[in-house]
Order: structure tokens, then sequence, then C-alpha cells
């Protein structure tokens, strides 16, 4: 197999493998929110996104991607289950 095929090849199969990953994601995403089994607690918005880029921005790093965030200085409270709201951010 020529090394341009091989190459395409590999950044297909590497793309299914995200794809597959995604589908899971949202496919627990979605037994979770079916099965009433949240933790709703008052939750700062802000805090819980500051933490999320934080712990992307070394992967995002060698890809030239940064991401910022800019948010008033109070919090902003909302009524989530924390770990639902961070992982449906970091489904992609």
């Amino acid at each position: 197999m020529p090394a341009v095929s091989a190459g395409m090849l590999d950044r297909a199969v590497k793309r299914m493998h995200q794809a597959l990953e995604i589908v899971k994601d949202l496919a627990d995403l979605t037994r979770g929110s079916m099965s009433g089994a949240r933790r709703l607690e008052q939750v700062d918005l802000t805090e819980v996104v500051r933490r999320t880029l934080a712990r992307y921005a070394e992967a995002a790093a060698p890809k030239n991607i940064q991401a910022t965030i800019e948010a008033p200085v109070q919090p902003a409270m909302l009524l989530a289950d924390e770990s639902m709201l961070e992982r449906s951010w970091t489904i992609w």
C-alpha cells in the first residue's frame, strides 16, 4: 500500500475512534439524564468552566488551541449536576 494511502487510512481510523468515543459519551449522558440519578446542587459555572479549560490546556497546546474565559468576578451560580455539566463540555 502506498505511504499516502496508508497515512489517509490511519487518519480515517483515528477519526472513526474519536467519533465512536463521542457517541459513547453522548449515550452515557443520555442514560444519566434518563436515570434520574442526578445530583443537583448549586454550582459556580465560572469555576467549572475555568477548571475544565485548565484540564485540557496541556492537550490543546500542541494543536495551537488556546481557550480563555472572560467572566465576572462574582460567581455565576446555577442549579446543576456538576459532573454532567463538565462531561457535556468535554464531548468533542
